[in-house]
C-alpha cells in the first residue's frame, strides 16, 4: 500500500517536471522570436 502511493509521489513529480519542461520550451522561443 506504502509503494503505490509512494508511486503516485513520484510520477505527479514527474508530469510536474515535463510541464515545467514545456514551459521553458515555450518561454524560450518566445524570447527568441519577439528579438
Amino acid at each position: 500500500m506504502f509503494s503505490l502511493v509512494y508511486y503516485q509521489c513520484l510520477y505527479r513529480i514527474e508530469s510536474e517536471k515535463q510541464k515545467l519542461k514545456e514551459l521553458a520550451k515555450l518561454s524560450y522561443s518566445v524570447s527568441s522570436s519577439t528579438k
